[in-house]
């Protein structure tokens, strides 16, 4: 039997490090562990490939040759999902899906043959099982936990090491805390499972004996949620192990802020080779760690605790969110501030989302304030709830954030001030090869001479060299990242905005940048479809269906306020009633294909008006179109060859 495992694309978000990849000749971040483990689960006599669409797009030969094809993944590359599926379909190959993404989301997902949810360590065996009997279900789940003894090695030999910028190995899965927006105790559970020693070790040698010599990443949830096992069996053994081997890796993971409240633990994670760990922040503001019940930052000086972690040698990443219902319109100015002084370089700001089965979205879904966009990138400038903060002063407040800790002047000041106190063991001696000095050369040219930031990446460039020449190195690295989260949030500040006084909900939700369809974004019909979707939800700031199995996307606007109704059903004979309850304008019906987005203005069978203008028309840029009080402007870069079509009214 072949087995095809696909990967599917994840967008430019700040975690794809897309921007920063090119300097170094890499195509993704890290390579696909839950893939991977995945392929050493099934049965050694089946032939198996994996194709990661961040390196390589998937192509006719791999489908003809595939007797099933295995697709895993996260929220955020629901939209490439959803274009693999059809390519499957059209080629008639049957589809398995299983993984975060689909454990939480199945039921949106449509042309699956068979769902392997929860964790493949036990639901994988029984669909196999069943499929040897020819009597395979269509979903398989389960309520019980892994026992993480029983996970084998990942199949390395699948990918080429050489594509990524880093390896990834786990340790344990679920947490011990219970964060409100978080659903990682719902997919993995409160009690955190770990694997024993001797499995780290062996996931270490499997690594080592690839030819890897570079960054290793322990992908836990949260590194330290079982500290006596860390600190007694599983550290020493790391210590050793990195000791005698010369420590050929660096290591960096995710953990909670009390790390800081353990020397001792403290001292073992930096003797073992960590140089980074990502440390949920969330908020300055104590009423907001109330809220989201952050138990292990309430009641604690947080910018201390990071600096006690710094003091250690480690390079500490921050999380922080804005959107809780109890953040005071001075947390925006707080949370500048926070990152200020923290001397957090890689601050990932995001707005609050509620993930599907996540104890938030329980909660605005009783409260009746979930909307139907969910992303899986906070980054976006999407959320899909209603803040209880007026949303345009929450984005306008988040874009703040953004200009201001991203701009060059702020970040290349954290940078230094950073490297300035910053004393890492340096343990591991990463090789300096012809890939890093093209990436010196890249940046020089790119950030030195092109770039807005020039003028400060010279005076980091010799600073550093003359003043902290063994952090040259990281310099140059943060540099390189700086310029890729400022492409990323950038993406999202210009593009489309209503002529000024258009008034309406339509106005609102584009003067304030909060969607923009960029060419960059849309690389499947799928994702232009999602565009429209998150937009038209905005707008109508409440819970929208706006696709239809056609592919069409259904909207009104109200002639009497203006405000846009979604048209909830295909048929064109029946109307769609807006809360005012009173007749609806003509409906607008908008297709998304490989051509782009098709805007053309239609009316009920029984209703159509002679005056309807047979002749489409092509959107110009700036275009505006005033209709029954809705302003609509379309203003649109979309990929080329695309085209943006409507019908107006004579």
């Amino acid at each position: 039997m072949n087995i095809l495992l696909v990967c599917p694309e994840y967008p430019d978000t700040f975690w794809s490090f897309k921007h920063a990849l090119s300097f170094i000749a890499r195509k993704a971040g890290q390579p696909p562990l839950g893939l991977l483990t995945v392929a050493a689960l099934l049965p050694q006599e089946c032939s198996k490939k994996l194709v990661d669409l961040n390196i390589a797009p998937l192509a006719d030969g791999d489908l003809r040759w595939a007797d099933y094809v295995f697709l895993g993944g996260m929220s955020v590359q629901a939209d490439s999902a959803r274009e693999v599926i059809a390519r499957c379909n059209a080629a008639g190959v049957p589809v398995v899906a299983g993984g975060p993404l689909f454990t939480a989301r199945h039921a949106e997902f449509t042309g699956v043959a068979h769902f392997v949810l929860n964790e493949a360590e036990i639901t994988l065996p029984q669909f196999l099982e069943d499929l040897r009997r020819g009597t395979p279900q269509a979903c398989y789940t389960t309520a019980a936990w892994a026992d993480l003894s029983s996970t084998p090695l990942p199949l390395w030999e699948l990918i080429d090491q050489r594509n990524y910028a880093t390896m990834n190995v786990q340790y344990s899965r679920g947490c011990p805390y219970d964060c409100e927006f978080c659903d990682i105790t719902v997919l993995y559970g409160h009690r955190p499972r770990t694997k024993s020693a001797g499995q780290v070790i062996a996931e270490l040698e499997a690594v080592y004996a690839t030819g890897w010599r570079g960054h290793v990443f322990f992908v836990d949830d949260n590194f330290i949620g079982n500290r006596d096992k860390l600190k007694k069996e599983v550290l020493p053994a790391v210590i050793t192990w990195m000791e005698v081997h010369g420590y050929p890796f660096s290591l960096g993971t995710e953990a909670s802020l009390n790390l800081a409240d353990d020397p001792d633990l403290l001292a073992m994670v930096a003797r073992a080779g960590f140089e980074e760990v990502f440390v949920g922040i969330e908020s300055p503001n104590p009423e907001s760690l109330e809220e989201c019940k952050k138990t292990p930052n309430r009641g604690r000086d947080m910018i201390a605790s990071v600096k006690v972690l710094q003091k250690a040698g480690l390079q500490v990443q921050g999380g922080f969110i804005v959107g809780f219902d109890n953040d005071p319109p001075a947390i925006f100015d707080a949370l500048i501030q926070f990152i200020r002084e923290s001397g957090i370089v890689v601050a990932m700001v995001g707005l609050l989302n509620a993930p599907i089965n996540s104890r938030l979205h329980a909660r605005l879904k009783k409260e009746e304030r979930l909307l139907d966009v969910f992303t899986g990138n906070n980054t976006d400038f999407s959320m899909n709830f209603s803040p209880k903060m007026d949303r345009s002063v929450l984005l306008e407040g988040y874009r703040k954030i953004l200009a201001t800790v991203y701009s060059p002047g702020e970040y290349y000041r954290r940078v230094t001030e950073f490297l300035r106190g910053h004393t890492p063991p340096q343990l591991h001696r990463a090789p300096v090869g012809p890939a890093q000095l093209v990436a010196v050369i890249k940046s020089m040219v790119l950030l030195g001479m092109v770039g807005k930031e020039r003028l400060h990446y010279w005076q980091l460039f010799f600073w550093s060299l003359f003043r902290r020449p063994r952090l040259f190195s990281t310099a140059i690295t943060l540099a390189i990242y700086g310029s890729h989260f400022r492409r990323v949030f950038e993406a999202h500040f210009g593009g489309t905005r209503l002529a000024p006084g258009a008034g309406g909900a339509a106005e609102t939700a584009w003067a304030r940048g909060s969607w923009r369809i960029d060419r960059r974004n849309i690389r499947y019909p799928a994702q232009a479809r999602h565009h429209l979707r998150a937009f038209l939800s905005e707008v109508l700031e409440g819970p929208c269906d706006l696709l239809h199995p056609c592919s069409d996307l259904c909207f009104l606007p109200c002639v009497h306020h203006g405000d846009l109704v979604c048209c909830r059903h295909q048929c064109l004979d029946r109307d769609a009633v807006c809360r005012c309850q009173r007749p609806n304008a003509p409906l607008l019906l908008g297709t998304v294909g490989c051509r782009g987005v098709e805007l053309s203005r239609h009316h009920h069978r029984d209703k159509s008006p002679p005056d309807l203008d047979p002749c489409p028309r092509v959107v110009q840029p700036g275009m505006a179109h005033d209709e029954a009080g809705l302003h609509f402007l379309l203003r649109c870069q979309l990929p080329p060859r695309c085209d943006a079509r409507f019908l107006p009214r004579s």
